[in-house]
């Protein structure tokens, strides 16, 4: 199974037609309303939230590992925090630099080297 975008799925399916037998047809599509749906026919086998339902799985694999790793009631509010709160949005890191900036680059360009430092041991 692959994921592709809606624009290349004709492409896709045009170059795997010549590829040994096997089913090529789509799938799936990626839900824009946070749902998580499988229909067979026009019948919904199963539609939920994406959150709703992984959160709750992974809610409770935090709170497990929390309980014997850590103070087993820090880990119960914790799990209670979450499920009051439906729409966490997750991790949204703020970084203060530019991740794509080469800040090596200065100092290749000036042919900086690292200092090389000998351990007493190995002096001679």
């Amino acid at each position: 199974m692959v994921q592709v975008r809606e624009a290349d799925v004709g492409t896709v399916l045009a170059t795997l037609h010549g590829a040994r037998p096997c089913g090529r047809r789509v799938a799936a599509h990626v839900s824009t309303d946070d749902h998580i749906r499988v229909i067979r026919g026009a019948h919904a086998l199963f539609d939920q939230t994406r959150a709703r339902r992984s959160q709750r799985a992974w809610s409770e694999t935090t709170w497990q590992l929390q309980s014997l790793r850590d103070n087993p009631e820090s880990a119960r509010a914790g799990v209670r925090t979450a499920s009051s709160t439906p729409a966490i949005p997750g991790i949204t890191p703020v970084v203060t630099f530019d991740p794509g900036a080469d800040i090596a680059a200065p100092f290749i360009a000036a042919g900086a080297r690292a200092a090389h430092r000998h351990s007493p041991a190995t002096r001679a």
